[in-house]
């Protein structure tokens, strides 16, 4: 990994990291970190070199957005209440701007196998989880896209 490498995964990682620390607290994802992650993932082509063109990373961010957002509004109308946040969609779609819509669906697979591991996890040492139990997602998203993320650095390409 070059320099302009290390230190760009050092930004995300720690991004990631205040990221999930906020939503486990506050069952929040604020976009004053969202947005400019989002950012940052589609000026990546015009400063550092290789990786996905910028126009497959716009692709990537509406498509990690829209995703997320479409999951949520339909939750909502056919139960009533809110059960995943728009910061979980802005999130995926920070994640798309980095890494393009081909990685999303690979990391939403690593991100809900964790979710799923983590509550099995809970029950299994007695906490009591329920279908309206409020569980942060942004976490298990931030494992998903570091990992998609470290994946890439080390030459895996989705496709």
């Amino acid at each position: 990994m070059e320099i302009a490498s290390v230190f760009v995964t050092a930004v995300l990682g720690s991004t990631l990291l205040a990221l999930s620390l906020i939503d486990i607290r506050t069952h929040r994802l604020p976009d004053i970190l969202t947005l400019p992650l989002a950012a940052l993932g589609l000026s990546l082509p015009f400063w550092a070199e290789g990786g996905l063109p910028f126009d497959l990373r716009l692709v990537g961010l509406g498509v990690g957005f829209a995703a997320l957002w479409a999951i949520a509004t339909l939750f909502r109308r056919l139960r009533g209440y809110d059960g995943l946040g728009l910061g979980d969609a802005k999130l995926l779609g920070a994640a798309g701007a980095w890494l393009g819509p081909f990685a999303l669906a690979p990391l939403m697979l690593i991100a809900t196998c964790a979710a799923l591991l983590a509550v099995g996890g809970a029950v299994l040492v007695g906490h009591k989880v329920t279908a309206r139990t409020a569980i942060p997602f942004g976490p298990f998203l931030c494992v998903g896209f570091l990992t998609m993320w470290m994946a890439q650095q080390l030459g895996w390409s989705f496709p």
